[in-house]
This record gives structure tokens, sequence and C-alpha cells, in this order.
């Protein structure tokens, strides 16, 4: 088996499927418990801001095709904030999984 890199598709439906498994387990019950009466309101408020950080973080990666965020970080802040960024995604991710 030959070693590569996920593709595009690859990472778009990994993160997809994390972002889905999360909000259709968990994100409803939360809400319901911090906002009771409001939470439909409070969905819609969420989804709004939610396409808009999606809008604004396509729009910066046009200007990196082919760049991974890891690339983009060692591009803006060399090497010290892609291991800050390495450091922060992985403890995130050691938390929340």
């Amino acid at each position: 088996m030959t070693e590569r890199k996920i593709g595009n598709v690859e990472a778009i439906a990994f993160v997809l499927t994390v972002m889905i498994n999360h909000i259709l387990l968990n994100l409803p019950k939360e809400i319901i418990r911090s906002t009771s009466s409001g939470a439909v309101l409070n969905t819609v408020f969420i989804s709004f801001i939610i396409l808009g950080i999606t809008f604004l973080i396509g729009k910066l990666f046009q200007n990196f095709p082919q760049l991974d965020i890891f690339d983009i970080a060692k591009f803006l802040g060399g090497k010290w904030l892609k291991i800050l960024l390495r450091y922060f995604l992985f403890t995130v991710l050691y938390v929340y999984c």
C-alpha cells in the first residue's frame, strides 16, 4: 500500500461527518437545556453565524490554493505559529473526542 495525503474531497467528507455527528447527537440537547423556550431562535441565530464563518474561511482560503491550514500558518507566522496551531488543534481534538 502506498502512502499518500488525503485529498480535498476526503478531508471535506471527514469534517462534515464529524460535524453532523456532533450536531445530531449533542447540539439539540444542549440548546434546549441552555435556552429552553428560545431554542428555535437560538438555532437560527447560530446557523447564520456558522454560515458567515464558513463564507469567511472560504474567502480566505482562496488566496492559498493547494495549501492546508498548517502551511498557511507557517507562511503567516513562521515555525512557531505552525507549532502553536498544531498544539491547539490536537488539544481541542483530544478534549472533545
